[in-house]
């Protein structure tokens, strides 16, 4: 499937503050950032500040996917979106996922394991029974397996996923098709200084009906610049470290570059 947008880099919790300043509604990495942060909400009934954020102090890295099929697309007002999380674990990893196997238990959802490609991977699924295959197949009883969300322990990372195709995705990438490797993601980074604080990623032509959706006004500015966005990829963010002249407090600093290819008519 295809990769709408992956952001890799470090200090979670810096950049959570920078997601959620005053001023973060005008930056489209932020807004993207929150609708994830509201699918995952309603999906997992958490709170990420809470739940999430503290206990990613490594690097990490984010990749969304695309959103879920429209028979499981919508949490309540938010727009369930498939996807996955890595992070290098730390002391505090396993009772952050401890803490998580105790909240989907509270929700009614039970904590399993399975073998993907010899890897196992944890579960947080939903079973209920199916009343129409249970007439259809007389008196035997038949369960339905809604996987909520999944995890898996690779070396030094932690994999956190949406479902089990997405984490699947993830584990296969070393040896299949890595986002991070891929020619689009180098032809759209390799212009970008370095050293630098990571990168966001986003494929536009992949992306186009998500954002089109929660930018309502894209639809007129696309019609406007029509000749820039017939022709636009990929879009890539990276952030670097600052301070201002006045203080010490960081100051938020970053390089676009834009990726035009062949127009997409």
């Amino acid at each position: 499937a295809d990769c709408l947008m992956a952001i890799a880099s470090n200090n979670l919790q810096q950049q959570w503050q920078g997601w959620f300043a005053t001023d973060a509604d005008l930056d489209l990495t932020a807004t993207l950032i929150k609708v994830w942060i509201d699918s995952l909400q309603a999906q997992w009934g958490i709170d990420v500040a809470q739940d999430i954020v503290p206990w990613v102090t490594g690097d990490y890295a984010l990749a969304i996917l695309h959103p879920m099929t429209p028979a499981t697309s919508y949490q309540g007002n938010a727009l369930a979106l498939d996807w996955v999380f890595v992070t290098q674990r730390s002391p505090a990893t396993a009772a952050a996922l401890e803490r998580l196997d105790q909240l989907a238990r509270r929700q009614g959802l039970s904590i399993g394991t399975l073998q993907i490609d010899e890897q196992p991977v944890s579960t947080w699924t939903a079973l209920a029974t199916n009343p129409a295959r249970q007439q259809a197949s007389s008196s035997s009883l038949t369960l339905d397996v809604n996987v909520k969300g999944a995890h898996a322990t690779v070396g030094d990372y932690e994999l956190v996923a949406s479902s089990i195709d997405a984490i699947h995705q993830a584990l296969q990438a070393p040896t299949t098709n890595s986002l991070f490797t891929s020619d689009r993601f180098q032809t759209t980074i390799s212009p970008l200084p370095t050293p630098n604080s990571g990168y966001v990623y986003l494929d536009w032509v992949a992306a186009d009906n998500l954002l089109e959706s929660q930018f309502p006004i894209l639809k007129f500015v696309k019609f406007a610049g029509s000749a820039l966005f017939s022709h636009l990829q990929s879009v890539a963010v990276s952030s670097y470290q600052g301070t201002t002249k006045a203080s010490s407090r960081p100051a938020r600093k970053g390089e676009v570059f834009i990726h035009l290819g062949d127009s997409k008519s």
